[in-house]
């Protein structure tokens, strides 16, 4: 079974948000350290600030201040097609996406390379997350603001 970890965000009016994901590896020490990679790269996919990275036990990750004017209400949900299934997807939510990557049809830019380097850590080769049900995404085909 893969190991599990959550990554606190905060916004600037200091509202929380928790995105848990799964993790590839089944090592704890491995999965510390894949944690301390995954974190920093949602955390610069987002506006929001990075408070902290739990794995198994709470782990530090730096800190990190939210943009200001982040807003938790906004987010983007990035869908993608499942490895190994066929016909089968799977949604990613960004929380306060960076207007950097928003299109102005309210579309996401997936080839924005800070967004593309928190994404590719769930594509087989490259992954260190997996989606959904313990699987992987072979490539990311859209994404939408939420609101």
């Amino acid at each position: 079974m893969a190991i599990k970890m959550s990554i606190k965000l905060v916004d600037d009016f200091e509202r929380y948000t928790t995105k848990r994901i799964e993790l590839k590896t089944t090592d704890p020490a491995q999965a510390i350290t894949d944690a301390l990679v995954v974190a920093p790269l949602l955390a610069a996919a987002s506006d929001c600030g990075l408070v902290s990275c739990i794995v198994l036990i709470d782990t530090e990750a730096t800190p990190t201040s939210p943009t200001a004017n982040a807003n938790l209400d906004a987010g983007a949900t990035i869908q993608g097609r499942l490895a190994g299934t066929a016909g089968k997807f799977a949604s990613l939510k960004i929380p306060a996406p960076l207007a950097a990557y928003i299109n102005p049809d309210g579309t996401i830019d997936l080839t924005d390379a800070t967004l593309k380097a928190f994404l590719d850590k769930y594509i087989p080769a490259t992954d260190l997350c997996l989606i959904s049900d313990g699987e992987g995404v072979t490539e990311w085909l859209r994404g939408t603001l939420d609101r």
